[in-house]
């Protein structure tokens, strides 16, 4: 019984927050789902998850970002000190997010043609559209990852998991009801429902208002490591306007397929994130604080055995999952179904590798370092743009995926034996 105990005492945590997580994104991909279930997979749900391209960078830049670096930096910090920083950084999340939205939503006609040069006339017109529409959400993204790691870093794992499913079952059930009338404009404005409200359930973290103090030390402190990170990191991220500018070059319809196999795989690695890699963050940088390297490396060894399975897992699941689901519902995906299934297997290393990657990252972020990962990633990522043009000349809208796959293997190697390399020397 005691073991049991136990056990019961280790899995708890992970498992009910793997379980928000899943339900957050699961939601969100729901919502993308039935944009194109109810529209089609064509031009016009192209043209929404091609003006979803920059609000999800900023997600994936800061969220990567500000996670690894505010959590182990604030955790066991005087309350104070955090409660300072916390409004020193929203603030500056707010106004510096809230400008680009502005400039970008202004200035949306100019560029757009340049990253989607397979659209044509009417669908630019709508891609710029529902760019506009999806800029908001930049805003509230960006407020929502700095407030959720606030919480993260007093140990308060939960609520920052609880808000974004709040904010994805308002945001489905608003398309839901709006679809009908307002068409493809109902996703866009769907997920600005959903980020405004999981925001605005984060704020209370904030307490009474603190005057910004761009000066203060954990401040400093957080832009220092964060400073390159976010430089560099904006880069690599922009993976996803390369893929889509790739598959506006395919037929109709390509992008929306594309779009939703890598969601899919992201919100598996995001879910194990969230369930097992931001938990035992806080605990990897106290024993780098306290050069406690042993131990360190044996939580670090754990953390990636485990988490290799439970992707893996998923993978096969997926795989597995899709003939079963075409046959429960044959008319979902249609004809389109091999192609989806095709780009799922070749998707395979974004799910394993990167959801892999994130333990081996994090793992680098605790220790203070902040370099290495960038390193890697900038020059993995210009090795998968070769990589990607390469698979579409040779294989199309598949050959795009397969690409991606290699790079983010190649990063996870590279990202494994740089931290071995760092634990031989430190013991």
């Amino acid at each position: 019984m005691p073991d049991v105990r136990i056990w019961k005492g280790h899995l708890a945590r992970p498992v009910g927050l793997g379980g928000l997580a899943l339900a957050a994104v699961a939601l969100g991909v729901v919502q993308q789902g039935i944009a194109v279930v109810v529209l089609g997979a064509g031009s016009e749900t192209d043209a929404l998850f091609a003006g979803y391209a920059l609000p999800q960078i900023v997600l994936a830049v800061l969220g990567t970002t500000l996670a690894n670096v505010l959590v182990p930096l604030l955790a066991g910090e005087d309350g104070e000190e955090v409660r300072g920083a916390a409004w020193t950084l929203f603030a500056g999340a707010t106004v510096a997010f809230g400008g680009v939205a502005l400039v970008l939503g202004s200035t949306a006609p100019l560029w757009t043609p340049v990253l989607f040069p397979g659209f044509e006339g009417p669908v630019q017109e709508l891609a710029v559209e529902l760019t506009r529409i999806q800029l908001v959400g930049m805003v509230f993204s960006a407020q929502a990852v700095v407030l959720s790691a606030v919480y993260q870093s007093r140990g308060s794992f939960r609520w920052a998991g609880v808000t974004p499913v709040i904010g994805g079952a308002a945001g489905l059930a608003f398309m839901v009801l709006t679809i009908g009338g307002l068409g493809v404009h109902a996703a866009a404005w769907a997920s600005n429902v959903r980020l405004g409200l999981q925001a605005s359930l984060l704020y209370p973290i904030l307490g009474s208002f603190v005057m910004p103090n761009r000066r203060a030390s954990l401040v400093r402190e957080a832009w220092r490591r964060s400073r390159p990170l976010v430089l560099a990191c904006a880069y690599y991220r922009s993976d996803i306007l390369v893929d889509r500018w790739l598959a506006s070059l395919t037929p109709a319809g390509g992008l929306s397929l594309l779009f939703l196999a890598s969601r899919l795989y992201s919100v598996g690695a995001q879910v194990v994130n969230s369930a097992i890699t931001l938990p035992e963050t806080p605990a990897l940088a106290m024993a780098a604080k306290e050069e406690r390297w042993s131990f360190f490396a044996d939580r670090y060894r754990r953390l990636v055995t485990v988490v290799l399975a439970m992707t893996g897992s998923l993978y096969l699941l997926a795989l597995g999952g899709l003939p079963v689901l075409n046959l429960m519902a044959p008319d979902v995906l249609g004809d389109q179904l091999w192609t989806f299934w095709l780009l799922l297997l070749a998707l395979g290393g974004v799910l394993v590798a990167g959801g892999t990657g994130q333990v081996l990252s994090s793992a680098h972020y605790a220790t203070g370092d902040t370099r290495t990962p960038t390193r890697i990633g900038i020059v993995g990522f210009t090795v998968g743009i070769l990589l990607k043009l390469a698979g579409l000349h040779a294989l199309g809208l598949v050959g795009i995926a397969l690409g991606t796959s290699l790079y983010y293997i190649g990063i996870g190697f590279a990202l494994h034996g740089a931290m071995k390399r760092r634990l031989a020397r430190a013991r």
